[in-house]
């Protein structure tokens, strides 16, 4: 499975206009609810709950925002781009522009975990951030999932 397996056309937000992160949030929660079948704000409300206990803006001006749910049987993302900018609360006390959100299975499991381990290493890297910002649209932004394979895979995990 790759990262770009988790994000739909629905579910990538380009130029996306949010005043701060209480509102990319809140935008994600809406845009992730019709696929996963909850209540928006019940989604909004697991994400809050990580925020506030730390942020999960990672620097360089990227977040990875996750929530676990009892009742998801399988990872779902959702990417955006914001238009502007918005603090999130980042270690490097720079704003955050990309937002990859994370919703899995609760109890979390190895594949939600070396997921989040998986993104977040990936929008590390300098060139994938530039080519996320530059992205048109939703096949480009799935475009740069794809691009390294290796690097994008995520780890397969045995059911034992």
């Amino acid at each position: 499975m790759n990262i770009a397996e988790l994000i739909h056309q629905d579910t990538v937000v380009l130029g996306l206009q949010a005043a701060n992160k209480h509102d990319v949030l809140e935008e994600l929660s809406q845009r992730v609810a019709g696929r996963v079948g909850f209540d928006p704000e019940t989604i909004f409300d697991a994400i809050i709950a990580h925020e506030v206990f730390s942020s999960t803006a990672i620097g360089m001006g990227v977040a990875v925002p996750h929530a676990r749910f009892p009742a998801l049987r399988t990872l779902i993302g959702c990417f955006t781009r914001l238009a502007r900018p918005v603090e999130f609360g980042a270690i490097d006390r720079q704003p955050v522009d990309l937002v990859f959100l994370l919703l899995g299975t609760e109890p979390a499991d190895k594949l939600y975990v070396n997921s989040l381990v998986s993104i977040a290493k990936a929008l590390r890297m300098p060139t994938v951030r530039d080519r996320l910002r530059s992205a048109i649209d939703s096949r480009s932004v799935r475009e740069v999932f794809l691009t390294n394979e290796q690097l994008m895979r995520l780890p397969q995990v045995s059911a034992r």
